[in-house]
């Protein structure tokens, strides 16, 4: 068994706090991009899912790094003050600093989009060209090997004989 160090849990307090107000920060970068468009319903969802399951995470490990895995009330309890305390005082500044960095980023994304399809769109014509004109070589060399692969020669039948048929291969002769 361990002993109880009020040192240690003073830290360990303090700690919790800045856990909370990491998370906070965490929360206001998934606030900022909802602000900026990504609020459909599947986006909250899964931006709230990814939070939860972070948190939790974030707070196992911590539980398991400060307290060997134990479950204190102060330590939740530090946290969630951490969080609303970020809440309330820092997200005022860090919100709208998120927002306007996603706001430019996504500017970004839509000229870098535009040029993109500018291009796509040239290299689609290039290729579609050059898609026509093999299209026409193919359709000229299938042309060309359907003559040589018929048959020149053709069957003369005499009035002589008609059970005999000779094959000519070239029409001067006759």
């Amino acid at each position: 068994m361990w002993e109880i160090n009020l040192n240690n849990q003073f830290a360990t307090l303090i700690y919790s706090l800045v856990l909370g107000i990491v998370l906070c920060v965490f929360y206001d970068i998934l606030r900022a991009l909802r602000k900026v468009g990504f609020n459909s319903f599947l986006a909250v969802f899964m931006a709230d899912f990814l939070f939860w399951v972070l948190s939790a995470f974030a707070t196992f490990l911590f539980l398991t790094a400060r307290t060997y895995g134990e479950i204190r009330g102060y330590v939740l309890i530090g946290e969630l003050f951490g969080f609303l305390l970020a809440r309330f005082t820092v997200s005022k500044l860090t919100l709208p600093f998120f927002k306007f960095i996603f706001v430019y980023i996504k500017r970004f994304f839509i000229l870098f989009d535009k040029l993109l399809s500018a291009v796509y769109s040239k290299i689609d014509r290039l290729f579609s060209k050059i898609g026509a004109f093999a299209v026409k070589i193919f359709n000229i060399a299938v042309k060309s090997i359907k003559k040589l692969l018929k048959n020149v020669c053709k069957v003369l039948y005499t009035n002589k004989n008609n059970c005999d048929a000779e094959y000519v291969l070239d029409e001067t002769k006759t």
